[in-house]
């Protein structure tokens, strides 16, 4: 009995040895919401270490000449516009604005803040950063005038250097298509959320979904993953679908 017992202890030390000895199975894990995530970066308010940060300054150039933020430069939206651009011609319009950009001193891992109106603008700030993101800038924060003041005070904050060159492919656009929507009746009509003080019936005004720091309010979206923003004559669509995507959904701007 003594040697039946002892056989046994053997086989299990046998077993446990073997089973050490053998190479772990490799779990291997793909992060399928990356790209999704890329917002998660923006803050708002004042930059920790505004001596580092560049400052794009998308409110009118008369704005910008009358304060003239330190670390900063004008940026027009409509200058910054990729949609409507294919093969060549978009090619070229991103080395252009990826060269703009290290012009200014900023590069991928630059902190960008994003200067604007807040509510009292059309959401340039969401377009601009929509932009960025597609060129291959992350860190990102959005400031408006009443946030900036403290950086307009600022003093004995270094120059803004060139940045080297450098390029980088584009991501994908959170456009439905290529082109505009032709007609605001078009658009409407297949829009899931609409942002508009005039068109009330699919959304509301932009203090609807933002608040005056120009963060997401909570609102009940359609449970769809592909949602249709649209905002005519503005650029509000592009914040709501930006946070939607930090989501985890799959919005894209009319």
């Amino acid at each position: 009995m003594l040697k039946k017992i002892r056989a046994i202890g053997y086989g299990v030390i046998v077993l446990i040895i073997v089973n050490g000895c053998q190479t772990p199975t490799q779990v291997s894990e793909k992060d399928l919401d990356l790209e999704g995530r890329a917002f998660s970066k923006i803050e708002y308010g004042q930059p920790k270490e505004l001596k580092r940060a560049i400052i794009m300054d998308v409110r009118s150039s008369f704005d910008h000449q009358m304060s003239r933020p330190p670390r900063s430069f004008h940026a027009y939206w409509k200058d910054w516009q990729l949609q409507g651009l294919q093969g060549q011609r978009l090619e070229k319009k991103r080395q252009e604005l990826q060269r703009l950009l290290a012009l200014h001193g900023v590069e991928p891992l630059t902190e960008v803040v994003i200067l604007g109106k807040g509510l009292a603008g059309q959401g340039e700030e969401f377009f601009m950063a929509s932009t960025l993101y597609r060129l291959g800038i992350d860190r990102l924060r959005f400031m408006t005038e009443k946030q900036a003041k403290k950086a307009f005070m600022a003093r004995n904050l270094p120059e803004v250097a060139n940045a080297p060159l450098w390029s980088r492919p584009l991501r994908s656009s959170m456009n439905c298509g290529d082109e505009p929507a032709s007609e605001v009746a078009q658009a409407m009509k297949s829009a899931d959320v609409v942002i508009s003080k005039k068109f009330m019936e699919k959304g509301g005004g932009p203090e609807t979904f933002f608040t005056q720091e120009l963060k997401l309010k909570k609102y009940r979206y359609p449970k769809s993953m592909r949602l249709r923003i649209y905002s005519p004559n503005s650029q509000w669509a592009y914040g709501v679908a930006m946070y939607l995507k930090e989501q985890g959904r799959r919005p894209c701007v009319l």
